[in-house]
């Protein structure tokens, strides 16, 4: 008789496995997410200053407006290691898991939103033209899918959850 994943001595290695390679998924984007917020965005704000010099006195601003949106990206990135953690450690789904995914997936939202707000905000007072807002909507679109995911991956790890608690309960 074969035994169930994630009971017996292969599941908890594949399990582990499995953690593993999210922990290196959110190391990769750690590093892409330092590399993007330290080097690129400011190598790119210098050259569009020198490139456009009416838009020179915009540098800071946009700097430091977009540095704003690295502080959930850490955050989200922070409890996905911690989820990763719990699948390691065969606690899959867990309460604690679904109250992360639902913090991944507000933090999601409220980054859109911010980023949103905040390249209208820059192209109403002259500092951004309307090409960047536009494209803007590229970025909110790709944090409403994160949010959305996050959600309804938070929505069944709170029912797997549920679920194993009666199951325990009855055993």
């Amino acid at each position: 008789m074969r035994r169930p994943a994630g009971r017996g001595k292969r599941g908890k290695m594949e399990q582990k496995k499995f953690a593993g390679w999210i922990r290196w998924i959110v190391i990769g984007l750690s590093v892409i997410a330092a590399v993007v917020y330290l080097w690129f965005l400011p190598s790119f704000g210098r050259g569009m200053a020198q490139d456009y010099p009416e838009f020179a006195y915009a540098f800071w601003p946009w700097l430091i407006f977009l540095w704003g949106t690295a502080v959930p990206v850490a955050a989200a990135l922070f409890m996905v290691w911690r989820i990763a953690k719990d699948i390691g450690a065969d606690r899959s789904f867990s309460r604690e898991n679904g109250s992360r995914l639902r913090t991944v997936s507000v933090l999601a939202a409220l980054d859109g939103a911010y980023f949103w707000a905040g390249n209208l905000v820059f192209l109403l007072l002259g500092m951004s033209h309307p090409g960047i807002f536009l494209m803007c909507h590229l970025a909110v679109f790709v944090a409403v899918a994160i949010a959305v995911a996050a959600a309804a991956l938070s929505h069944l790890t709170f029912k797997a959850a549920q679920m194993q608690e009666e199951q325990d309960l009855t055993v």
